[in-house]
């Protein structure tokens, strides 16, 4: 069970990984439609992955050099962990190079203009996202995260610790 927490930031490797990957299948056609935005496809794709990969790989070099017990660490950054303050460090520096791509440099019109790479599922239909919708909703998911970061530092939760974890499983 201690393998499963140890290791758990892998799984933040891995999904940029399949997302990328999915993303790819997923842009093919848009692709043989139009050439010349394949370009752009890859430049997003290699991108989503590099700063994907990134929180994950500051949460693993906490946890293997045991400067962080366990992954719940990282939901009290108000222990000022140096680690921890890195990973929400990183967090916020992404919210802030989204709101400057989204809405000073074109990044909203490029995710329209590169049909695929965003998607909408409304009623049982599939749909590209627009530059307006990118526009209205991204503050609408930035907020859950705001939240969320406001609430791990100025809440108390109680945060899991192993011996607690193993006697919810093995009990």
């Amino acid at each position: 069970m201690f393998f499963i927490f140890k290791y758990f930031w892998v799984l933040f490797i891995v999904i940029p990984l399949l997302n990328a990957i999915f993303i790819k299948r997923r842009v093919q056609k848009y692709i043989i439609e139009k050439p010349e935005l394949e370009d752009g496809y890859n430049m997003y794709i290699k991108n989503s992955i590099f700063l994907g990969v990134i929180p994950a790989v500051i949460m693993g070099i906490a946890i293997l050099s045991e400067s962080v017990e366990f992954m719940f660490d990282f939901f009290e950054p108000r222990k000022l962990n140096p680690y921890v303050l890195a990973f929400h460090a990183c967090v916020v520096i992404y919210w802030i190079l989204s709101i400057r791509w989204i809405y000073f440099n074109k990044g909203a019109e490029f995710l329209e203009e590169h049909p695929g790479l965003i998607v909408k599922n409304s009623f049982g239909k599939t749909s590209n996202v627009t530059a307006k919708e990118v526009k209205i909703f991204f503050p609408l998911m930035l907020l859950g995260g705001v939240i969320g970061e406001v609430m791990m530092w100025n809440m108390n939760f109680p945060v899991p610790k192993f011996p607690a974890i193993i006697s919810i499983f093995f009990s």
